[in-house]
């Protein structure tokens, strides 16, 4: 597990660094303004993608181990089709975005969401190194088309970000189905004819969950463009993408914890390892934090475009959530892996009820920074609930998350027992 672990990590990080580069080159390209319509563009793209998942998404992490490859892959196909195309065109009718570009951005959708079956499906059969390389080589090929399609092609327009994304989507699918077809079928279940049935009993909360997780993560972007205008929320944006890149390594350890929890159900080592990565993952983040607080302001103009050189200052608000949200990868992974998704979708909920409410009150009040206070007190609060229910249910101690000489020790010891 140790390799998988580093392994998908490096992979990460490396993903975080060139997407960074991709904020720079759109926001150097496009402007705040064209920047803040690609991320409504965007937004609607991951909506689609995650009604998808209801079939297609993390239940096959948990089914991939179970079930005949045919079983649960044909009918996850099925729906990544038709469950983006219905969303994209719904999305159409409440003006989310500029209807030109609809019918590109539902094949996006469809084409991202066959990509996230395959890469459930190599999750859910531990084949993480294929996973971390598919999914790196997405945003390579994405950030080669921008500079491509910017400079010599079409210019900078969002329909060379559309058709950048498109074409990107559409290799690294072709590598997936290879990848997934070399892939030796699992003996079938004694049930697999209710294969859908057990796709949606797995898929539909986590999706549920993640669509409310999604909705928090996002509605201050509704807000921000309804109060502020597209150039608000093109400078929101941007800030709120380099924070969540400091999320990449709990993220990466977290997606690992699950795969293995799946398909290893012992309750103490899970919560041992939960406990430790937990520790990991919010000192990385306070190192990122950190990181990206010595950087001078004027920095950020240089690098982003003059537009952009109050984004630190949005970033500051965004800190106290970024910290303490790194501890929910861990806890939410850990209540996933033993099947209790209600745990999850209770947390999401509540933490959207504090964004709602926070960004209706705060954003027309004080603007974009209201927008950054709502997001940090909502993750924040989130984080804290999540820490308490994981601390009532395995019936420890909150002593246990403080940090210890050992740490470094136990964590190693638990990895190698998993490898």
């Amino acid at each position: 597990m140790i390799r998988k672990l580093s392994g998908t990590t490096f992979s990460r990080i490396g993903i975080a660094f060139i997407s960074f580069l991709i904020i720079i080159v759109n926001s150097n390209f496009l402007g705040a303004e064209k920047l803040g319509e690609v991320a409504m563009l965007v937004l609607s793209i991951q909506v689609a993608v995650l009604t998808n998942e209801f079939i297609g998404g993390s239940g096959l992490v948990y089914l991939a181990p179970r079930f005949e490859k045919i079983k649960i892959l044909v009918p996850s196909y099925l729906f990544a089709v038709l469950g983006p195309s219905l969303t994209i065109l719904a999305l159409s009718q409440f003006q989310f975005f500029d209807f030109q570009y609809v019918y590109m951005i539902m094949g996006i959708s469809i084409l991202q969401s066959i990509n996230h079956c395959n890469y459930h499906y190599l999750v859910g059969r531990e084949q993480i190194f294929s996973y971390n390389i598919i999914s790196l080589l997405q945003v390579m090929l994405l950030i080669i088309n921008l500079l491509l399609g910017y400079t010599f092609i079409s210019g900078a327009s969002i329909s060379t970000f559309l058709y950048s994304l498109l074409l990107a989507h559409f290799i690294v699918l072709l590598i997936s189905m290879i990848r997934v077809s070399f892939l030796k079928s699992n003996t079938s279940h004694p049930n697999s004819s209710s294969a859908i049935k057990q796709l949606l009993k797995y898929g539909g909360l986590i999706q549920i969950t993640n669509l409310i997780q999604l909705a928090n993560y996002r509605f201050v972007y509704i807000l921000i463009e309804k109060y502020l205008g597209k150039y608000g929320l093109g400078l929101f944006s941007v800030a709120t993408q380099i924070s969540e890149s400091l999320w990449i390594p709990g993220r990466s350890m977290g997606l690992v914890q699950y795969a293995h929890i799946s398909n290893d159900q012992r309750k103490n080592d899970a919560i041992r390892l939960t406990i430790n990565l937990c520790k990991l993952s919010v000192l990385m983040s306070l190192v990122g934090v950190l990181m990206v607080y010595l950087i001078p302001e004027a920095f950020f103009g240089w690098v982003f475009g003059s537009e952009f050189k109050t984004v630190k200052n949005l970033f500051l608000y965004l800190i106290p959530g970024v910290v303490f949200f790194s501890l929910s990868f861990s806890l939410s992974q850990f209540f996933a892996g033993f099947g209790k998704h209600q745990f999850n979708t209770v947390v999401s909920g509540v933490g959207l009820a504090f964004t709602v409410g926070g960004g209706l009150f705060l954003i027309p009040t004080y603007g974009i920074e209201g927008a950054g206070i709502t997001v940090s007190v909502s993750y924040t609060f989130q984080a804290l609930l999540q820490l308490t229910m994981f601390i009532r249910i395995n019936q420890i101690s909150l002593i246990a998350f403080y940090p210890t000489a050992s740490d470094i020790i136990d964590l190693l010891k638990i990895l190698k027992i998993k490898m």
